[in-house]
């Protein structure tokens, strides 16, 4: 999950890029064009840099090697990856198209430009202890782009979105080394606290609906304390907590799409546009094989 820091630093960085020079004239076009490029360069290149030398120089194995982590964490982090591509392709393909790029050319990047991010944070785990190349990883980020390729070829695909929320709990404070210390660490590494949700137009199943209602079904776990066990060798010692169950959450819920609210003015649209990743709270059922069905009046 540390890609995530790296990814919305990027994120953050072209964003500023790409709209400090956007104009109609065909000058101002180019130096808009210009200034996406440069963003898309530098944004990549510093990320990398910067995370090479903070997380995987003091590990470097110095040997490729492969590492499987399909069945760790429930599947929480392949579903990170595969969302993370996601709202990256969906970014860099609306970023580049605002920047007077064609439509053709959008596509392309945000093709191209997810895949050599996220393949080189692979190449850098295949070459550092502890971790390894995963093929997981790398079909979940393919997955992520090519949904993204599948909203652009068919209109009505492109209203359903994937989104995130967090939910605090209390397993960071039993492994925070692992788990996250302070609070936007652990929305980045805790995959307890996380859910991702797949969101659709409740209109899809009654057209009377209004178009900023959505129908979400999101995934989650708890109790997990380590990828594999919740028994692990930490700090020269052995720590036992295997009578934590491990459970996987199944939720449904609703959610809108801010964006389709008739609210006018910039900063309403900024807002929306910033916030169209996240999960807006609203009643939750949710289903466990330990718990049953559990209904929360209001979840993030």
């Amino acid at each position: 999950m540390t890609a995530f820091r790296y990814f919305f630093f990027a994120l953050a960085l072209l964003c500023h890029c790409t709209t400090s020079a956007q104009s109609d004239s065909l000058k101002w076009q180019r130096k808009s064009q210009l200034y996406w490029y440069s963003g898309v360069s530098l944004a990549y290149l510093s990320s990398m840099s910067l995370l090479y030398q903070t997380w995987y120089a003091p590990y470097n194995s110095g040997q490729f090697h492969f590492f499987n982590d399909n069945a760790q964490w429930g599947g929480m982090d392949k579903i990170g990856h595969f969302t993370t591509t996601w709202w990256m392709a969906d970014f860099i393909r609306s970023s580049a198209a605002s920047s007077g790029l064609s439509k053709q050319q959008a596509l392309k990047l945000g093709l191209l430009v997810p895949f050599v991010y996220t393949s080189t944070i692979e190449v850098f785990d295949g070459f550092s202890e502890g971790w390894g190349f995963s093929t997981g990883d790398l079909l979940a980020n393919l997955g992520g782009i090519g949904f993204s390729y599948l909203q652009y070829r068919i209109p009505r695909l492109n209203e359903a979105s994937i989104r995130y929320s967090y939910t605090n709990d209390a397993w960071p404070s039993l492994r925070p080394d692992l788990l996250g210390t302070t609070g936007p660490e652990r929305m980045l590494k805790n995959y307890n606290g996380q859910a991702y949700w797949l969101s659709v137009p409740v209109k899809w199943m009654i057209p009377s609906s209004p178009p900023w209602l959505l129908l979400s079904a999101g995934y989650s776990i708890d109790g997990y304390l380590g990828g594999s066990s919740n028994v692990y060798f930490e700090q020269q010692q052995w720590i036992n907590f295997g009578h934590v169950q491990r459970n996987p959450e199944i939720f449904l819920s609703l959610d809108i799409d801010l964006r389709k609210i008739p609210i006018q003015g910039k900063a309403w649209t900024l807002f929306t546009q910033l916030f169209r990743w996240v999960k807006i709270p609203a009643p939750t059922l949710a289903f466990c094989p330990n718990k049953g069905v559990q209904l929360h009046p209001l979840r993030w």
